[in-house]
């Protein structure tokens, strides 16, 4: 969308033009963070449930690998029976209501063997221990398995004939079974009973946690990639600050998602086009600004710089960036080419043109293979206009199809169907964005018709990129679009909603929370 549509509805208030009225907008209204707003995202992450289980106590005949932990976890965990322990191990049971240790263990060079507290008593010692150099004698450590002695016996109350130094290989005091009152977990901080080696069990996040634990965010057991969207919430990045990529495009490179778009901070015209970075699709770290405002020129003072796309050429090594830009009358009606090394570093700024001399405004990027497309809406000719690139994508090669007149095109690949989304030029406002498909880019394409359900005016947004989410189990497409706030551009809220597809027809519900698992690609209501 962009303001040559909104000039006709009296939207150029958005400019700071004075003696206009302000139209309407479609968007939400009021202050970020105002009272009965949902945020999402923010400093805290939602990392789905993480259970460790009774699985991550330390069994029986269980070995733990160097510099590892052996031991049970939490009250779920009793003492473990025949492990061994290798080099600067420990092996201790930490349970918070069975403080009785292991039996038959046997300690390896620089290694302990130490007993957890019982309830409220001192310390009890394990029968058949065997300490080996460096390490205490029968399991004597200060308050080994079962740390904070919350549960787990007196503070630092340890056996007779002990020795609380450690060996030359050994590791501290009182590490097996931690805070063994939770279960010998700890959320986003790892450390616990269970098996937080290489050998043995598995280490998800920062940390391991043994016993049976649930925690939004925290770490240990197995982590669920599964996470919240709330569409037209107040979107936070990691720095809990909101998050401004509008008119957007998302990237993904290796295991992580990439997210490009306009910086409304201070209104419509050219700020930055910032980079923000994403696993799980929910919690969104700023990377840095990837364009910035110059002293003159497109990207200088009172320009208008418009969905920035990018797609990466693996001839040349180059990301590249097509956007829309303009003078803020809307006038000049250009696409712009950036360049970079790295998806979120500083772009090289090639220029401007008008493709094949076409007006070229609202616009998307679009890579089927190795050959890339470039579409953009043309206004003196009132049509959608779909140009090949140029094997490096620096230029427009050709134009391969004309397609009657849409702004804020989208494009996806499903199976062998081309898609192509875009929005009726309504301004500020939005309406019943529609789509078409054809089996080639070049056509012939389809009649268009509407996915959201009639009358919502697309969930109360307008398209801005389809979002392919490949995971191990199936590939999920996304609908990203924008609902602007004429009224408040920067507080303009992301509408994500999954896509039902069904051959070549396609339909979205506008879900107000949905859920999804960048692993395996599935999305839930």
């Amino acid at each position: 969308m962009n303001l040559a549509t909104k000039t006709g509805f009296g939207f150029l208030c958005a400019l700071g033009l004075t003696g206009l009225a302000c139209s309407g907008s479609g968007g939400s209204s009021g202050p970020l963070g105002g009272s009965g707003q949902s945020v999402q995202g923010g400093s805290v992450s939602a990392g789905g449930t993480v259970s460790g289980g009774s699985a991550n106590a330390g069994g029986t005949d269980a070995t733990a690998g160097k510099s590892a932990l052996n031991g049970s976890g939490g009250a779920l965990g009793g003492s473990s029976s025949a492990n061994t322990a290798g080099a600067g191990a420990i092996i201790g049971s930490g349970g918070a209501t069975i403080g009785v240790g292991g039996t038959g263990n046997t300690a390896g060079t620089g290694a302990k063997i130490g007993s957890g507290g019982a309830p409220g008593g001192g310390m009890t010692t394990g029968g058949a221990n065997t300490g080996g150099r460096g390490s205490g004698t029968g399991g004597t450590v200060a308050a080994s398995g079962g740390t904070t002695a919350a549960t787990g016996g007196s503070p630092a109350a340890g056996g007779t004939g002990g020795n609380t130094t450690a060996g030359t290989s050994g590791t501290k005091v009182g590490t097996g079974g931690m805070t063994a009152a939770t279960g010998g977990t700890k959320a986003g901080t790892g450390g616990g009973g269970g098996v937080t080696t290489a050998t043995g069990g598995t280490k998800a996040g920062t940390g391991g946690g043994g016993g049976m634990t649930v925690a939004t965010g925290g770490s240990g057991g197995t982590t669920s990639g599964n996470v919240t969207i709330l569409p037209g919430a107040v979107w936070n990045d990691t720095q809990g600050k909101v998050i401004q990529a509008h008119g957007a495009g998302i990237i993904k490179v290796g295991g992580t998602y990439y997210w490009l778009g306009e910086d409304k901070t201070n209104g419509a015209s050219f700020q930055n086009v910032k980079c923000y970075s994403s696993t799980d699709l929910k919690n969104w770290a700023f990377v840095s600004n990837v364009l910035t405002l110059q002293a003159s020129g497109d990207l200088g003072p009172n320009r208008i710089i418009e969905r920035p796309h990018v797609i990466y050429n693996s001839l040349t090594s180059q990301y590249v960036m097509y956007m829309h830009v303009d003078n803020s009358s809307y006038t000049d009606r250009k696409a712009g080419v950036a360049t970079c090394s790295s998806v979120c570093g500083s772009y090289s700024y090639q220029g401007s043109v008008k493709p094949l001399g076409h007006d070229s405004l609202d616009d998307t990027l679009f890579q089927d293979g190795n050959t890339g497309y470039f579409l953009s809406e043309d206004r003196t000719n009132a049509k959608l206009q779909v140009y090949q690139l140029s094997n490096d994508y620096l230029t427009v090669s050709s134009l391969v199809a004309t397609l009657p007149q849409y702004e804020s095109p989208a494009v996806a690949k499903i199976g062998s169907t081309y898609f192509i989304f875009g929005s009726h030029l309504t301004g500020w406002s939005t309406n019943d964005n529609q789509y078409t498909t054809a089996s080639s880019m070049a056509g012939p394409w389809a009649a268009w018709k509407s996915f959201a359900p009639s009358g919502t005016n697309t969930c109360n947004s307008q398209a801005t990129f389809i979002l392919p989410v490949a995971g191990t189990s199936t590939t999920t497409y996304l609908f990203l679009g924008d609902r602007w706030n004429s009224g408040n551009l920067p507080d303009s809220r992301y509408i994500w909603e999954p896509l039902t597809i069904n051959g070549t027809t396609i339909s979205m519900t506008c879900a107000t929370s949905w859920q999804i698992d960048t692993t395996t690609g599935i999305w839930s209501p």
